[in-house]
C-alpha cells in the first residue's frame, strides 16, 4: 500500500502544512516498518521560484509561477510574501481575506495551504482546461495568466504562470504614447511642408500622411515610399521607415518574451510530471495490494499486485463495486463498515483488528487476508 497525502496542517511542525508519501517495508512476508517521505517544501519552492530569481527566467518584477490544489490553496510560497510582505498583507486584507488566515500566514511566514486562489484562471484549470487570459489574481490585481492542469495521481493540482497586466503591457503602452507623439509631430511637419513647398510635393506628402495613419492604426507592415529620394521628402520617408522597423522589432521582442514565459511553464510542468511518474512507479511495484474506491464504493485504482492476488485484470474491476472481491456473506457488512469509517474522524485503521476477513478470487476461491483502510479527499 502506498499513500500520498496532500498538504495539510501537521501538528509536530506547529500545524505548518506538510505532505507525505508512505509505503510499508517487508522482510520477506514480514512487515518490519513503514517508510514515510515528507515532500520537500524547499525543493518545490526552489523549482517554482527559480530559487527566488524570477527575473532570470523572464518573469520581471511581478511575475511568478505557482501550484494550486483542489482546495484552491497555494502549494508553494508566494513571491509577494517573500519580496514585499507589507504590501502583500495590505492587498489580501483589501479583498476580504479573513483575519485568522492572515494571522496564520504571518505567523508561519508561509502561504502554503493557507492562501486562497479561487480566480477565474484556477477555476478553469481545475476544471481540466489549459489557456491564457487576463483576470484578477489572489491579491485582486489584474494579471496576464497562463494555466494548465497537472496529471499527478491522487493530487488534483494545477500550475499557474502570471505577471501583472501593468508590467506585461507597459512596453506596449509606452510604444503607443511615443507613436502618438511621433505621428502628431510628423503630421505637423507635413502640414508645414505643404504650406512652404510647391504643389510638386503634394502627392508625396499625401502618401506619407497615409503611411502615418496606417502606423497609428498598428499596421507595421505598411510600405514607406520615397525612401530612395535624396531630398527632404526622402529623409522624412527614411525616418518613417526607421520608426516602423523599430516598432516592429519591439513588438517582436515582446512576443519572444511571451514565448519564453510559455516555455518556462512547460519546463515546470515536465518536472512535476516526472515526479508524478515516480509516484506511479512506486504504486506499480508495491508488494501489497493497493485498491482505491470512490464515494460509491466503485474501484478506481487496482495495482499489479491486486491482479496477481485476486486473478482479475485491472480492466475487469475498474468501475466495479469493491464487493466483487469479497465473499457474498461479507459484502453487506463490509459496505456498512466502510460507511461508518467514512463518518469517523480517523484517517486510517486496520480492518482485521476485531475479526478475520476474507477475500474472494475471480475463480471463487476465498482466502484470509490482512487489510487496512485509509481515506483522503
Amino acid at each position: 500500500f502506498v499513500k500520498v497525502v496532500d498538504y495539510e496542517p501537521y501538528p509536530p511542525s506547529y500545524n505548518a502544512p506538510a505532505a507525505f508519501i508512505a509505503s510499508p517495508i517487508f522482510d520477506g512476508d514480514e512487515k518490519i516498518g513503514v517508510l514515510v517521505f515528507q515532500m520537500p517544501i524547499d525543493r518545490i519552492n526552489g523549482i517554482m521560484t527559480n530559487d527566488q530569481n524570477w527575473s532570470a527566467v523572464g518573469l520581471g518584477k511581478t511575475g511568478e509561477t505557482y501550484l494550486v490544489g483542489q482546495d484552491f490553496k497555494l502549494r508553494n510560497q508566494s513571491r509577494f510574501l517573500i519580496e514585499d510582505s507589507e504590501n502583500y498583507f495590505k492587498l489580501i486584507e483589501e479583498i476580504g481575506t479573513p483575519l485568522t488566515t492572515r494571522g496564520r500566514i504571518r505567523n508561519l511566514n508561509s502561504t502554503i495551504g493557507l492562501q486562497d486562489v479561487k480566480t477565474d484562471s484556477t477555476i478553469a484549470a481545475l476544471s481540466g482546461l489549459t489557456g491564457t487570459g487576463i483576470s484578477p489574481d489572489y491579491r485582486g490585481v489584474p494579471v496576464l495568466s497562463s494555466y494548465k492542469p497537472l496529471n499527478i495521481r491522487e493530487l488534483n493540482w494545477v500550475i499557474m504562470s502570471e505577471i501583472d497586466q501593468a508590467e506585461a503591457f507597459a512596453a506596449i503602452r509606452s510604444l503607443g504614447t511615443k507613436t502618438l507623439i511621433g505621428v502628431v509631430v510628423l503630421i505637423g511637419v507635413i502640414i508645414l511642408m505643404a504650406v512652404l513647398f510647391s504643389k510638386t510635393i503634394t502627392r508625396p506628402l499625401d502618401e506619407l500622411t497615409g503611411t502615418a495613419d496606417e502606423l497609428a492604426k498598428g499596421n507595421l507592415d505598411v510600405e514607406v515610399a520615397f525612401t530612395d529620394q535624396g531630398d527632404e521628402i526622402g529623409v522624412l520617408a527614411c525616418s518613417f521607415d526607421t520608426m516602423r522597423i523599430s516598432m516592429k522589432d519591439l513588438i517582436g521582442d515582446l512576443e519572444d518574451v511571451n514565448q519564453n514565459l510559455e516555455q518556462k511553464v512547460l519546463e515546470r510542468t515536465l518536472e512535476l510530471e516526472k515526479a508524478t511518474e515516480q509516484i506511479r512507479l512506486i504504486v506499480e511495484i508495491a508488494p501489497d495490494v493497493i485498491i482505491t474506491i470512490d464515494s460509491n464504493h466503485k474501484i478506481v485504482l487496482f495495482n499489479p499486485q491486486g491482479e496477481r492476488t485476486f486473478g482479475y485484470t485491472a480492466d475487469e474491476v475498474l468501475g466495479q463495486p469493491l464487493s466483487i472481491l469479497l465473499p457474498e456473506r461479507a459484502r453487506e457488512t463490509h459496505d456498512v463498515e466502510i460507511e461508518k469509517f467514512g463518518r469517523k474522524p480517523d484517517n486510517s485503521r486496520a480492518m482485521d483488528a476485531q475479526h478475520e476477513i476474507f477475500g474472494r478470487q475471480k475463480d471463487g476461491t476465498e482466502f484470509p487476508a490482512e487489510a487496512g483502510i485509509a481515506k483522503y479527499e
